[in-house]
């Protein structure tokens, strides 16, 4: 068999493997966002369906530009030397991963702006799976 061969057969298989994952989760569908107003809202699936099971699914903001958690407002930009920017709280978050380390949960979220930011938050979860900076 020549490597060309090789190569599409392992391709197929790869697919057909992501196909089968596919069909045993999925989500309600959401609505279009149809203007403007209607792309600023966050908005999520009212459920997933995972192997059969339903699952209710909802949003909720675990942290907001400017919100103290402890001494430090979440989105605080700060100088090289961690000396807080006097004034500088970012509106512009970009993305937020969420990173298990151990038996803690971590959120980094990446803002956007001149100069760039980042944020690690510690995470805290309730026995329904509810998320919170601690």
């Amino acid at each position: 068999m020549t490597l060309r061969s090789l190569l599409l057969a392992a391709t197929a298989l790869t697919s057909l493997a992501s196909v089968s994952h596919a069909e045993a989760i999925r989500f309600t569908p959401l609505p279009f966002a149809a203007d403007d107003a209607a792309k600023r809202v966050p908005t999520v699936s009212a459920s997933v369906t995972i192997g059969g099971a339903a699952v209710p699914l909802a949003f909720h903001a675990f942290a907001r530009s400017g919100d103290l958690h402890g001494d430090m407002a979440f989105g605080q930009l700060m100088m090289l030397d961690g000396t807080p920017i006097d004034g500088a709280i970012s509106n512009n978050p970009d993305f937020t991963s969420l990173l298990p380390k151990g038996d803690t949960l971590y959120s980094i979220t990446q803002f956007e702006d001149t100069p760039g930011g980042l944020m690690i938050s510690e995470l805290a979860q309730d026995a329904d799976g509810k998320l919170t900076a601690s």
